[in-house]
């Protein structure tokens, strides 16, 4: 009997699931494990995966999601169920992300200094909107080259220090001197709403597929995978509150093991 057959049976068994949803969600499991038999060639289940819910349209992902999380829960693979939130941060994410050049596009549709600088901290620092909106003066150090991030998503208040770029902290210093912005004033004084609607404008003027500004975030860890940076650095420098979360961008880039194993010392 196939897995998704056995599955079918369990939740008929359960007695909690609907007839409706029996049927859907087995039809599901169906799809993904011949898709799987098919075109899976030895590689790990996480890849296929994501190669399958490619093949999905957006509007019908969140009801294959569900119904895989399920099935992936059935047969034992919990870790990766894990990684198919609803929500926050949906693994259909990973199916694409800006490429720099994109970024650089985006970064070329900003209409002035405050925008440039927006794009900038998301993209080169990979803040999230939060930590952009909680900056103040006190937090640049033009000397030292580093800005001090407070961490969105860890308890209390908590800092990473990230180093500043050349032109980034230039156009800092600039920006600071045109709008007299200094001790604890925060640099950028808006709501999320309102940022999000500049940043919506900023990529409807770059002409590159819509997201939200934490797009900008995924595709620098991304671009930073593509150059070797492992995991556990990458983690540690996005404020990720363990290395699971950070184990989404796994399959990008080239394999580091030379890099990071020693040989043997016999």
């Amino acid at each position: 009997m196939a897995r998704w057959e056995e599955f079918k049976k369990w939740m008929l068994a359960d007695g909690s699931y609907s007839r409706q949803t029996v049927e859907q969600y087995s039809c599901i499991a169906r799809l993904f494990e011949g898709y799987a038999e098919a075109r899976g060639g030895g590689r790990p289940l996480r890849d296929v995966l994501i190669d399958f819910l490619s093949t999905v349209d957006d509007r019908s992902k969140p009801h294959y999601k569900t119904a895989l999380k399920k099935f992936l829960e059935f047969i034992g693979e919990k870790e990766l169920a894990a990684e198919l939130r609803i929500g926050s941060r949906p693994i259909n994410q990973l199916e694409w992300f800006w490429s720099e050049d994109e970024v650089r596009r985006i970064i070329g549709a900003c209409r002035n200094l405050r925008e440039r600088l927006i794009v900038k901290f998301a993209y080169y620092q990979a803040m999230r909107r939060k930590e952009i909106l909680s900056l103040t003066a006190d937090d640049i150090d033009l000397e030292g080259m580093k800005v001090r991030v407070r961490l969105a998503k860890k308890r209390g208040t908590r800092f990473l220090y990230k180093d500043l770029y050349p032109d980034q902290a230039q156009e800092i210093k600039e920006y600071l001197e045109a709008n007299g912005i200094r001790g604890g004033e925060r640099l950028f004084k808006m709501t999320p709403v309102r940022l999000h609607a500049i940043f919506t404008d900023i990529v409807r003027r770059a002409g590159v597929r819509p997201a939200g500004i934490h797009g900008l975030r995924h595709a620098r860890a991304a671009h930073m995978r593509m150059r070797g940076v492992p995991l556990d650095v990458l983690s540690k420098w996005l404020g990720h509150e363990g290395l699971n979360v950070t184990m989404i961008y796994a399959h990008i880039g080239p394999q580091t093991f030379a890099k990071e194993i020693p040989p043997p010392e016999m």
